[in-house]
Parts: structure tokens; C-alpha cells; sequence
């Protein structure tokens, strides 16, 4: 009964139920705070963000395509669109991965609303669910003190690139997925942790990178044994449910990879190789819009692109460091920390290394895990990773509307 108490109030709730807004009032602020910062960004551009428009992003028709139609994969000098890498390149929808689309076309079946109010609805769910498992696992790891634990649910609602967390866009869905996979992790459940992976692996293309934490836990006494090993194993499920869905509807395992390559065609045709240094130069992407962008737009992209590539790199040695930092002082890495802070360099290199067809900072979304190996920062760090992101997010806010890409 001693034991049941303690636990209870440091859950944030106590054995009579009391004390249950510990569980969800910070998660709630944090959603609200997130609105909030895209909100006012986005009005102060001329975007209407309280409108279904408003939250569509250049990409976003194809998720509502995709859930509409199905997939397609057709020749694109079949469709007047050679002109740009070939007539025999690929073009089509599938080159985006199908889980969202399913679960807007799941939504809209089931409801009274349209498929674009439907993808709302779906990413307002993912992104609700995202706060609150963040939350949750923040009180639930060990270390910690309630000021940086705070400070880190204000890190997430002020990820740079957070506008894609309320938009017809997969990033929460995958964001969520991957949390609720640490927090199956942390409760024992492999099994279940392994097949939520394999959700992440369907959302997003790098969603997969989750089975770095498994694998690692795996691979650490006293948890080495082969229920662990799903956890790093079934998430592979995810990417193979891809090139399975597309075989069955495009006649093609690999169209992902053909639609990608044309991507990746348009570009000067150079090479960077694999050093991380030319590829961190060069990754930020240049403006696109089937418009012209404002001229002072375009300016502004040009200094704030660096400086979200450059945090994103800050976070991730930050995670790395901290991670480490026991070693340096001759104990035993928490392994799960371990894990999160493989994941995080999985997650930033990998897309670096596939190419600027994959927005960066779309995938620097999926870092957000990574935060909550921060919970052992002092407060006065965990405060200033907030401060300094709350600018950025909403800079980055100011650069995005429904005919701009970036």
C-alpha cells in the first residue's frame, strides 16, 4: 500500500484519485501553447490557420489523394511531365507512405466530415495523443526535476518546424507512434512496442529509424532476451507493409523508390556524396511555389533555413552528450537513454544522407523523443532549450502556407 502511494504521487496523482489535472493539464497547455505559436505566426503572414486551407501545406493534396483515389504510378512522359527529368521517370502518388491516407479514409467513412476535415481530425488526434505520451513518459523515466520536465513540454510544442503538427500532414501520427513505442518500451511490453514501431514505419519514410531503441535495449543485460529483440524487429512490419500495399495497387514493390528518384533528378545532377559536411551545407532547400514567392520571403528562408539545420545539430549533440555523460563518469548508461540517443543521430543523419528531396526539417520532427533523455538537465538548461526554440518556431511558422513549399 506504501509502495502503491509513493508510485501514485509520482504519477502526479494519489491513491483517491485526486490530483489527476497533474496528468492532463500540461499536456493540454502545451497542445493549446503549440496552436497558439502557429496560430499567430501564420496570421501575421495573411493565412487563414483556423480554416482547413489554412493548415494545408504543398504535399498535403497528395495524402488527400491517396485517400480519395489509391495510389498511382505512371510514366511521366505519359502525362506531359517528362520535361523535367525524362519521359521515362516516374510520377504519381506513390511516393508517399500510406498509413495517414488510411486513416483520413478511415475517418471520413465513419464521420459526417469531408476528407480535408477528416485529416484534421486525424492529425489533431495524433498530436493530442503526442503531447500526452511525452507528459506521461516524462513522469514515469527516472531523473528529472518538475521545472525541466516543464521545460521540455514546451521544447515540443516549440519544435521548429511544429506548423506540420497541425497540418494535413503525417508528422504527428508518426511523432506519436514513435513515443507510444518508448512508453511500451518503459512498461515492459516489447511485443506491443514492436508493433506500434511498425506504425511509425508506415507513417513517415524515416519513422522506421525507431528500431535503433529496441535493438539497443535488446542488446543490454538485464534486458537481453528475445521478447526485447521484437521490439527492434517488428517495426520493420511498418516499411514492409509499404512495399506491400504499393505491389498490390501500382504492380510495383519499389514505386516509393522510383517517384523518390525523380525527385531527387530535379535537382543540378551533383553529387555530394556522403560527407556530412557538404551535406549539412547544402541541405536546406531552395523555395519552391507554383507562384512566385515574395522576394522578401525568400530572404528570409534563406537565414532561417541554416539556423533551423544548425539547432536541429545543436539538439542532437545535446542528446548524444547527455546520453553519454555516465560513461565519462564511470557508471552504467541508462539504456533506454542509450537507445533514444542513437535514435536521435539515426534520425538526423539518415535523411542527410537520402537526399534533399526529403525536407530536413520536416524530419526533424521526429527528434522529438530524443527529448526526453534532457530530463536530466538542470532546470536553467532545460529553460533555455525552451527560450531559444520559442523564437525559431515561430519564425519558421511565418514561412509556410498552402501554395508555399519550402
Amino acid at each position: 500500500m506504501i509502495r502503491s502511494a509513493v508510485a501514485s504521487r509520482t504519477a502526479g496523482t494519489d491513491p483517491n484519485g485526486a490530483g489527476h489535472w497533474r496528468l492532463w493539464l500540461p499536456p493540454l497547455a502545451a497542445y493549446l501553447l503549440s496552436h497558439l505559436i502557429q496560430a499567430v505566426a501564420e496570421y501575421r503572414s495573411g493565412f487563414a490557420y483556423f480554416t482547413v486551407d489554412g493548415r494545408a501545406r504543398f504535399d498535403s493534396q497528395l495524402y488527400l489523394e491517396i485517400a480519395e483515389h489509391g495510389y498511382t504510378l505512371v510514366r511521366c512522359g505519359d502525362i506531359g511531365l517528362g520535361h523535367e527529368t525524362g519521359p521515362d521517370s516516374w510520377c504519381g502518388t506513390a511516393g508517399w507512405f500510406p498509413l495517414y491516407p488510411a486513416l483520413i479514409r478511415v475517418v471520413a467513412t465513419l464521420s459526417p466530415f469531408d476528407l480535408p476535415q477528416a485529416a484534421l481530425v486525424v492529425t489533431e488526434a495524433a498530436t493530442v495523443a503526442m503531447f500526452g505520451l511525452f507528459w506521461w513518459l516524462l513522469l514515469r523515466l527516472p531523473g528529472g526535476g518538475p521545472v525541466t520536465r516543464g521545460a521540455l513540454l514546451v521544447a515540443l510544442a516549440a519544435m521548429p518546424a511544429a506548423t506540420y503538427f497541425h497540418a494535413v500532414f503525417p508528422m504527428s501520427v508518426a511523432v506519436a507512434a514513435a513515443l507510444a513505442h518508448v512508453a511500451l518500451l518503459h512498461a515492459g511490453r516489447p511485443l506491443a512496442a514492436g508493433l506500434v514501431g511498425a506504425v511509425a514505419a508506415a507513417a513517415y519514410p524515416i519513422g522506421g529509424g525507431i528500431v535503433v531503441i529496441g535493438l539497443v535495449l535488446a542488446g543490454t543485460a538485464p534486458a537481453r532476451n528475445a521478447r526485447t529483440l521484437l521490439a527492434g524487429a517488428l517495426p520493420a512490419l511498418g516499411t514492409l507493409g509499404v512495399f506491400a500495399t504499393h505491389a498490390v495497387t501500382v504492380g510495383r514493390w519499389d514505386a516509393y523508390f522510383l517517384v523518390q528518384d525523380r525527385y531527387r533528378a530535379r535537382g543540378d545532377g551533383s553529387d555530394p556524396g556522403h560527407n556530412l559536411l557538404t551535406l549539412l551545407r547544402d541541405a536546406p532547400p531552395v523555395p519552391y511555389s507554383p507562384d512566385p514567392a515574395p522576394a522578401h520571403q525568400i530572404e528570409r528562408w534563406q537565414q532561417v533555413a541554416p539556423a533551423e539545420m544548425a539547432f536541429a545539430l545543436a539538439l542532437t549533440l545535446l542528446v548524444t552528450a547527455v546520453a553519454v555523460l555516465p560513461v565519462l563518469r564511470r557508471r552504467r548508461p541508462d539504456p533506454l537513454d542509450a537507445g533514444l540517443a542513437l535514435y536521435t543521430l539515426a534520425i538526423f543523419v539518415t535523411p542527410l544522407l537520402i537526399g534533399t528531396q526529403i525536407s530536413q526539417y520536416r524530419a526533424h520532427l521526429l527528434l522529438a523523443p530524443g527529448l526526453l533523455v534532457l530530463r536530466r538537465l538542470p532546470a536553467v538548461a532545460g529553460c533555455g532549450l525552451a527560450l531559444v526554440m520559442l523564437p525559431l518556431s515561430y519564425v519558421m511558422g511565418t514561412m509556410f502556407g498552402p501554395r508555399i513549399l519550402f
